[in-house]
């Protein structure tokens, strides 16, 4: 079994990379950047306040609570883009460039 899980671990490796390096295109790159970061988000917040508004008992209380922690987590992120130009951000987080695959 464990000769199995390395074969795939290593073939999902290989497939990974060639994905995450080759096949590049500027604006679907940015489309599907974007979506996954506010699908994501929104995932979170409706599951959380669904759990909250429309179940009883233990479930409630853990709804409640994942919409505490959510906003919490949220308040210093929507502070720093806020008070933060959003060039300071970009230079202060650099994007190395692609390895390049000979």
């Amino acid at each position: 079994m464990s000769r199995v899980v390395t074969w795939l671990q290593h073939h999902e490796k290989r497939m990974f990379c060639f994905v995450n390096q080759r096949i590049q295109h500027d604006v679907l790159d940015l489309f599907f950047n974007a979506f996954t970061i506010s699908e994501a988000r929104r995932v979170m917040i409706v599951t959380a306040l669904s759990i909250a508004l429309f179940t009883g008992g233990d479930w409630r209380t853990a709804g409640i609570q994942s919409c505490a922690a959510l906003a919490v987590s949220h308040l210093p992120v929507a502070i720093i883009k806020k008070n933060t130009p959003d060039c300071a951000l970009i230079s202060s987080f650099p994007i190395p460039a692609p390895a390049k695959i000979r």
